[in-house]
């Protein structure tokens, strides 16, 4: 899992068996008494944007910085973000080239210049119902050295999606819908000898709350995977922590002394009435996730009060790898609902 100094920062691990069913496209309306909580619904009207960089606000703190702005961005303060995170095999950028102590979040390791399109690549593309979303991250085809100054197969390298503009507090009933189709999905151990080879296609959600003192940690991370490679999960080596055995995680962190955050990580084959998600495929399926309930469901270290204190930040839809790796996802009629 990657570390939580990016906004995408852990990994909900489990396997989508591939399967070969063809699925119709369903019609989606909004819950009764619902409301859209996504300035991009069916991503219409979509500005995106990259991280290019850091930069200073009031000291020497270093905040990611926006740029490569497309689509509808005339006086758009929140963009759909994309951001790339590479981190060595100890889930931390010590020993990177770009390597700084002041950067508060490593979101931009890639050179947008020369990288786009080539190792990692993302657009949208007008649809009959909004856009559609195209993200795909190639370590197989490509090897050479990114920002970091590490190869591209070493450690994990995530790309994401980040939607900023979702807010609500999590007593309301969120729920999360889109349709996806993975074109491409490939894994080739044989061409990186440096270790483990695989990825995972998923989506999260960032969680905000106060913990019970001394505990300091506001910040949680809830994932659900929808594709995952064999034996990722088990790939990071994690322990077996005794506040992790409320339900069957993939991988679950926190910190004992509560000053880092938390993850809990989900399958999606492991959600009720899911549809599976076959790869290589031109298929369209409908992913559907009920959020606040999942959220409600699992036993944090400390969990909030009351759920009307807690807070949805943002979600993202991200591609992970290690090794030698190549995935290519789309993503349409996406939606977030809240209720009440």
């Amino acid at each position: 899992m990657c570390s939580v100094t990016k906004l995408v920062a852990i990994t909900l691990v489990l396997a989508c068996p591939v399967c070969g069913i063809i699925l119709a496209e369903r019609a989606r309306s909004a819950p009764l008494n619902g409301s859209s909580i996504t300035a991009y619904p069916q991503f219409a009207g979509v500005c995106s944007a990259f991280v290019v960089g850091y930069h200073a606000k009031d000291g020497p703190r270093l905040y990611p910085q926006w740029g490569n702005f497309a689509g509808n961005c005339s006086n758009n303060t929140m963009p759909v973000l994309f951001s790339v995170t590479h981190e060595n095999d100890k889930n931390n950028h010590i020993g990177s080239a770009n390597y700084n102590t002041n950067i508060a979040a490593y979101m931009g390791d890639l050179d947008v210049a020369t990288d786009l399109g080539h190792w990692i690549d993302a657009k949208f593309t007008p649809a009959a119902r909004g856009a559609v979303l195209t993200m795909s991250l190639d370590t197989v085809n490509y090897r050479q050295r990114n920002v970091t100054g590490w190869p591209l197969q070493f450690g994990h390298l995530f790309f994401g999606a980040n939607d900023l503009s979702v807010k609500s507090t999590l007593d309301r009933d969120i729920t999360i819908d889109f349709d996806l189709r993975v074109p491409s999905n490939l894994v080739k151990p044989e061409a990186y000898r440096g270790g483990y080879s695989g990825h995972r296609i998923m989506i999260g959600a960032k969680l905000e709350w106060d913990e019970a003192a001394p505990r300091t940690n506001r910040s949680h991370y809830l994932e659900v995977d929808l594709i995952q490679s064999n034996g990722y999960a088990a790939s990071y080596g994690d322990p077996k922590r005794p506040l992790c055995q409320d339900a069957i995680y993939d991988r679950c962190f926190y910190s004992a002394d509560g000053k880092f955050a938390e993850g809990r990580e989900l399958g999606y084959r492991a959600l009720p009435k899911h549809d599976p998600i076959p790869t290589d495929s031109n298929d369209w399926v409908h992913v559907h996730i009920p959020l606040s309930e999942l959220c409600q469901k699992l036993k944090w270290v400390s969990p909030p009060r009351s759920w009307d204190l807690a807070r949805l930040s943002g979600l993202y839809i991200g591609i992970e790898s290690e090794g030698a790796a190549q995935a290519t996802l789309e993503v349409r009629n996406y939606q977030v609902y809240a209720v009440h």
